[in-house]
């Protein structure tokens, strides 16, 4: 069996420019798409929510989102020294 080669983009090298701060945002029809294949039960943590493109999505479709993000700009925010584990009790 033959190693396969990996992916020039998972050694650093993309081939793209890096966007400041790493702000890659998913666009809403990859929400979409991931909504119209699963069904959530119970609450998502959203572990780099970033602008929040994906908990607006799974919130639109009736979904609890906990997310976690540097600055916080909606739903549950988790406090310094919190974990997913507590936050989860919560719900």
């Amino acid at each position: 069996m033959r190693a396969r080669r990996p992916d020039p983009a998972m050694l650093g090298n993309s081939g793209y420019e890096r966007i400041l701060s790493d702000a890659y945002y998913t666009e809403r029809w990859v929400t979409e798409t991931l909504l119209s294949q699963v069904r959530f039960r119970g609450a998502v943590w959203e572990p780099a929510a970033g602008r929040g493109d994906i908990s607006v999505g799974l919130r639109g479709a009736g979904t609890y989102v906990i997310r976690q993000v540097a600055a916080c700009r909606g739903d549950r925010e988790l406090r310094g020294g919190e974990s997913f584990r507590t936050a989860f009790r919560q719900i």
